[in-house]
């Protein structure tokens, strides 16, 4: 897209969302979970534009326009997780003072804030209209996008491959940042469509959705991401007291199904899933062995306050493997040599706080249930892989979390 035309899909992006916010908020809501995936992000300076940026914007824009009661978010399943971004942002900040590169730490710190507003600004725009049908309807067209897209990247540009017994097999990524991303994101939405849909509230189209983000699940080839989203839509059924035998093999086979089938036809075996050996050939990515190793040489170093928010990529050097460049391969443990102790505890109090939540207020609707599921999935897939780093997954995390939370208020007892 040419630069005029991307600055012109801001301007939509805004405007449409503070009139949806003004009129409709849970149809803005459903839109900003839409958005989130197509952010054709333009740098400026130390920082970028996005769409969901913009998005957000105008989503408090609207609110304002609406003249939004901010007092709705004091209900104790709003403000307690909105303290503990609160907390992850001062955490990130405060390790500003540690970095030795401290733009990245300063874009790490905009970015937790970013998650707070869109957490605070969904939870708000739901509360001023609560419609679940809005948001089944958003995952439910998201998930069919993002998988369509990602499905095409089977027969014609995926960003990369395995070699699984002798076939050269594609990861598809769709409009996600990479396989893992996409596992994660897709991990988040199968959930709640899942329990939408048995609890009747996913209408028609949930069986076709839910199978092709099944497959699409499957063909990223994300150990850590498949295994936890079984995980997730496990706890939401259990959340949901989903106890018939026959509902369960309904919603369990076809994913499966499809899935071994997908994988038989495209790489040949299906081994790769039940093998815990690392990459042969990571390259610049290195293994977790590796990049666990040298989280903990560096956290040993700076074990109070960390070495600087997104400064581990940049310091691995110092650990001793100057030949890589990446992420810890574990959020869990990113937030511990990022920020020491601080934005560990933060980080975990933000992971488990809407979990207990929604668990708490899972019999409220099926939305919540599912919701429940998929952080319980996430948080599982964070041990292993650097999730909310990326924000296309972030920004759908805490949309979503807003949306169960706030369901949750909206119909539990004051």
């Amino acid at each position: 897209m040419s630069v005029g035309a991307v600055y012109a899909a801001y301007l939509v992006a805004c405007v449409g969302l503070a009139a949806l916010a003004w009129k409709r908020p849970a149809l803005a809501v459903a839109a900003i979970i839409v958005l989130d995936p197509f952010d054709l992000a333009r740098h400026i300076g130390p920082t970028t534009i996005t769409v969901s940026k913009a998005a957000l914007i105008g989503l408090a824009l609207g609110l304002l326009l609406r003249r939004a009661r901010a007092r709705r978010l004091m209900r104790r399943e709003i403000t307690w997780t909105g303290l503990a971004l609160l907390a992850l942002a001062g955490a990130t900040a405060l390790s500003i003072t540690q970095a030795h590169l401290p733009i990245p730490a300063i874009r790490e710190t905009f970015k937790a804030l970013e998650y707070l507003a869109t957490f605070l600004l969904c939870a708000l725009a739901y509360m001023e209209e609560p419609r679940p049908a809005a948001i089944v309807a958003g995952i439910g067209i998201i998930t069919a996008v993002v998988s369509l897209l990602a499905l095409a990247q089977v027969f014609h540009g995926a960003p990369s491959a395995l070699l699984i017994g002798g076939h050269v097999v594609p990861r598809i990524a769709g409009p996600l940042d990479g396989p893992n991303q996409l596992a994660g994101f897709l991990q988040l939405l199968l959930p709640p469509l899942i329990v939408a849909g048995i609890r009747g509230h996913g209408s028609w189209w949930y069986v076709p959705v839910a199978l092709l983000g099944a497959l699409a699940e499957t063909l990223t080839f994300s150990r850590a991401g498949v295994a936890t989203c079984v995980i997730g839509v496990g706890a939401a059924l259990v959340a949901a007291r989903v106890r018939d035998p026959r509902t369960l093999l309904a919603v369990a086979a076809p994913p499966i199904a499809l899935g071994v089938l997908a994988v038989i036809a495209v790489g040949g075996r299906i081994t790769r899933f039940f093998s815990f050996a690392q990459a042969k050939t990571p390259g610049a990515l290195g293994t977790r062995s590796e990049l666990w190793s040298a989280a903990w040489l560096l956290y040993r170093q700076h074990p109070l306050l960390g070495i600087g928010a997104d400064d581990y990529e940049f310091e691995l050097s110092r650990a001793g493997y100057p030949e890589l460049r990446t992420h810890a391969n574990s959020q869990f443990i990113q937030a511990a040599v990022d920020g020491g102790i601080p934005l560990f505890a933060a980080f975990v109090w933000a992971t488990l706080q809407p979990i207990l939540t929604l668990w708490r207020r899972a019999a409220a609707h099926p939305l919540v249930a599912g919701m429940f599921g998929a952080l319980v999935g996430l948080a599982f897939h964070q041990v292993l892989d650097d999730m909310t780093f990326f924000t296309k997954v972030g920004i759908e995390l805490w949309a979503l979390t807003a949306a169960g939370l706030a369901i949750a208020a909206v119909e539990s007892p004051a």
